[in-house]
């Protein structure tokens, strides 16, 4: 993830809030709002000159509901896209300092209610996430690498709440626990499992991530991924508040 200073990212934070709560597809603290949600960033590079203080050299992000790019060559590029059960992250870096990246995150966000039975049962869902690297890298960087998690609450996940998770990664978002832990360095085709504990007729909410990055040199394409699925038990219906079918 990219990780600028704190000054400027909560500056930015509150702009686009303030402007994805203004859109149909924004999440409302009061009543949740099904949303999908792409943030795509270069880095922010400081660099000490002398006794000066750090200045930005370079520094560019954009976040929308559901697509969205940065970057106007290929040495520093990222995009996303954003759909309920698919997404898809692209990062690249060309002949970058290795503390020098792209990337781009992607999420969605569903509230989830099981009819048809009594009593507690168990979801399954299954997360396929397809995508390769162009060079070597490691978590932290430098070099390539992809990031997925999922989510649970039983309150809503908010774009607040998200935005805050992809800016700083240090906890899931809005006091959720991840049902998928974040996995990263994958490549290839994933499928990551997990089985969901439910109260019939009571509603749940999950969150998906999926993240790509490059730092220095070397390309992330998991723009093909990811796949999302989920298998009720037998005789019970998933109804989505999105009305996606998944």
């Amino acid at each position: 993830m990219g990780v600028g200073t704190s000054a400027a990212r909560m500056g930015w934070l509150l702009g686009a809030v303030a402007s994805l709560t203004a859109s149909p597809v924004a999440a409302q603290e009061a009543s949740f709002t099904p949303f999908t949600l792409v943030e795509v960033t270069t880095d922010e590079v400081l660099e000490r000159i002398g006794n000066d203080d750090a200045v930005v050299l370079t520094y560019e992000r954009a976040v929308h509901s559901n697509f969205a790019q940065v970057g106007s060559s290929p040495s520093l590029y990222a995009k996303g896209r954003a759909g309920f059960g698919e997404t898809g992250a692209y990062a690249i870096a060309s002949g970058q300092r290795p503390n020098v990246g792209a990337y781009a995150e992607t999420s969605w966000s569903d509230a989830f209610t099981i009819l048809g039975g009594e009593g507690e049962g168990v979801l399954t869902v299954n997360v396929r996430v397809d995508g390769h690297f162009v060079g070597t890298g490691q978590p932290g960087g430098p070099g390539p690498n992809a990031l997925y998690a999922l989510f649970r609450s039983d309150s809503p996940v908010t774009v607040s709440g998200m935005l805050g998770y992809l800016d700083e990664g240090d906890a899931p978002p809005d006091g959720s626990s991840a049902v998928i832990g974040l996995h990263e360095a994958f490549s290839g085709t994933q499928v990551y499992t997990a089985d969901i504990h439910f109260t019939y007729g009571k509603t749940f909410y999950l969150a998906s991530y999926l993240g790509a990055e490059v730092l220095g040199d070397g390309v992330a394409d998991f723009y093909g991924s990811a796949h999302f699925g989920a298998t009720a038990p037998g005789g019970a219906s998933i109804q989505g508040l999105s009305g996606t079918t998944y």
